[in-house]
């Protein structure tokens, strides 16, 4: 039987990453090691300081993505603990502001585009990680509930477009879901459907696709259980077989999490798939660890750590989204530590919103003290 291309790059990735593990002499079926690592937190602070102050040329394509790079960059700085600089808020609530459709309240990928659901998640999330009341005070809630029910499709019921004419899938569900209970307007309307919608996209192997009958996926089956938790209806779903899939997904060799099976590693699955197996493990209540942590934590922080932020796996160059879930992944899983003098010292983040909790529990209580307009 012929080795396909897959497989060939499996046993390549598994062969980079031992060759890693090996250069610190790191048993990961022991956890044993001679030469220990260290998260590098100041680097990965400047390297994300810089990516809210200036972008690398070799960047200037995401200019349709400016939510999600503030977002991103804001969010590893709260995880690493690293202060805002206060001169930059009042300048990241005026970008946002300048990225908020005048005729709609939703947010965009950038001035004068069209909103969209995405970067209005991600826009939200920049100014919970801000915790700043004058950046709450630039959303529209009421155009934000308007424009959600103007993206409720009839064909799936449930599901969500990301944008006029745009397409649907479990991350518009999300982000719809998300932005709703953030801002307390989560009613019946908005929710109608959408937990039947979800669970018909679970698969019998547990996890869930982009729609129904599609393909198991790590980043649809996260925003799939977020959702469901939000909307309060987690068990209308198989939790058990959603959790058994999830976990399946930690490599052996590597010790990270791969998205689907028979894919590679990625250090972003830290987060889409580690914030699941948490979320899951709450409605399941299951308070044990059930996860390699030590192994996660070796895959992160020796295979996908530079000098400058992280990438998705050794051979890949850093970048804000992979520092960002990386980290944010790596919170869930820091203890027990495996390098017992690696600074990793991570802020607890919210795994239903991927923002610092004690920032996601005041938005939640800000926009409860408001009337609905």
């Amino acid at each position: 039987m012929s080795i396909t291309p897959t497989q060939l790059a499996q046993a390549g990735m598994q062969k980079r990453v031992e060759n890693l593990f090996k250069s610190i002499t790191l048993d990961l079926s022991s956890h044993t090691y001679e030469h220990f690592v260290v998260l590098d937190s100041e680097s990965h602070s400047d390297f994300s300081l810089n990516g809210l102050l200036k972008l690398p040329r070799q960047m200037s394509s995401l200019s349709s993505g400016q939510p999600w790079l503030l977002f991103w960059n804001l969010n590893v700085l709260n995880i690493l603990k690293y202060p805002i600089p206060q001169p930059l808020i009042p300048q990241i609530i005026q970008l946002l502001s300048q990225c908020k459709c005048s005729k709609t309240g939703a947010f965009c990928g950038g001035p004068y585009q069209d909103p969209h659901l995405a970067p209005t998640y991600a826009s939200i999330a920049a100014l919970i990680s801000l915790n700043d009341d004058s950046g709450y005070d630039i959303i529209d809630r009421q155009g934000i509930y308007n424009f959600i029910l103007s993206m409720k499709k009839q064909n799936p019921p449930g599901a969500f477009s990301m944008h006029k004419y745009g397409e649907n899938d479990m991350r518009s569900v999300y982000c719809a879901i998300c932005v709703s209970s953030i801002l307390d307007i989560l009613d019946d309307k908005i929710a109608e459907d959408v937990a039947e919608h979800i669970v018909s996209c679970q698969n019998p192997d547990g996890g869930f696709g982009a729609e129904p009958f599609a393909e198991s996926h790590g980043g649809y089956t996260y925003c799939a259980v977020a959702s469901l938790v939000m909307l309060r209806a987690e068990n209308r779903c198989n939790l058990v077989k959603a959790l058994e899939w999830c976990l399946n997904r930690q490599m052996t060799v590597e010790g990270g999490f791969n998205g689907r099976p028979n894919k590679i590693v990625d250090s972003c699955y830290t987060f889409w798939i580690g914030a699941c197996i948490r979320i899951l493990q709450r409605s399941l209540e299951i308070n044990q660890e059930i996860v390699d942590c030590k192994s996660i934590q070796a895959y992160v922080l020796v295979a996908c750590q530079s000098v400058s932020g992280f990438f998705d796996k050794p051979g890949s160059a850093p970048d804000y989204y992979h520092t960002c879930y990386s980290l944010g992944g790596l919170s869930f899983f820091q203890n027990p530590k495996l390098f017992e003098r690696a600074n990793l010292d991570l802020a607890e983040i919210d795994p239903l919103i991927n923002v610092l909790a004690e920032n996601a529990i005041s938005a939640r209580r800000y926009f409860k003290s408001k009337p609905n307009n």
